[in-house]
């Protein structure tokens, strides 16, 4: 069975020789501009990190798990000068290999040559099936031990008795709920895999808190695999490997 492990201190997954990192969203400040806010580029800081992370993890390769670009639909300007550096940088380190997320359309157009691109519905390497989470994986996906997703940017909300409140990305280890697997798939394995929700590598990315209640049309947007978890026992751990619990061991009587 291979071996997965949280690297502690950074939203980063090492299975086996393989580092695994998602949600990047290069070109996130095109939308805080649009809105008011102005934000430089974050691409050469997210550069340095993914490197020094390379350098620390000193893996085999890299795997990104989607949403390399941030843009839905179409591409910035921003993203096609900004992406191709990003990935050519980190390529002079090691192989790199992308599973297109939701906000990848197009991304085959600025991959420079040497990077291996999957198939959206993701891959299976050994016994780990890694995909972004935003589509139904082929069925031979459930024949893994682990299942790698991104595409929520699993967050936990922490309030003090004053009201003030914070939010601090988490990594979110669960399983599948047979009964909503079942709904697509006709047959699916006694056994199921865990699933590993990876926290989004961008500081800068907002997302649901999971302690939180949202609404239905968000709900429906998180995804598939997402919405097939049961979250109330679903583990949450912080990024530096601290182990939070459940949702109500979190929050008590006070989840709301």
């Amino acid at each position: 069975m291979s071996t997965v492990s949280f690297v502690t201190g950074w939203p980063a997954l090492m299975v086996n020789s393989s580092l695994v990192i998602s949600d990047i969203h290069l070109g996130l400040e095109y939308d805080y501009r649009k809105g008011g806010i102005k934000l430089p580029s974050q691409t050469v800081k997210l550069t340095k990190m993914a490197q020094e992370l390379i350098d620390i993890a000193k893996p085999e390769r890299l795997i990104i798990t989607g949403d390399l670009k941030h843009k839905v639909p179409g591409i910035s300007f921003q993203e096609t000068k900004e992406v191709p550096e990003f990935l050519s940088a980190l390529l002079d380190k090691v192989p790199v290999e992308l599973v297109p997320g939701n906000h990848d359309a197009g991304i085959k157009s600025m991959i420079p040559s040497g990077i291996k691109v999957h198939r959206s519905v993701g891959f299976r390497m050994d016994d780990v099936y890694f995909g972004h989470g935003h589509t139904w994986p082929e069925k031979k996906a459930f024949e893994c031990s682990h299942m790698i997703i991104g595409h929520r940017h699993p967050l936990v909300e922490f309030r003090d008795r004053l009201g003030y409140s914070f939010r601090e990305r988490v990594w979110v280890k669960g399983k599948l709920d047979p009964v909503m697997l079942k709904r697509r798939y006709t047959e699916i394995p006694e056994k199921l895999p865990d699933v590993i929700v990876v926290p989004a590598f961008n500081p800068f990315l907002g997302g649901a808190s999971y302690n939180r209640k949202i609404s239905g049309t968000v709900k429906e947007q998180i995804g598939p695999l997402l919405n097939s978890m049961d979250e109330r026992k679903s583990l949450f751990f912080m990024l530096d490997g601290t182990m939070l619990g459940t949702l109500r061991e979190i929050h008590g009587d006070k989840l709301n």
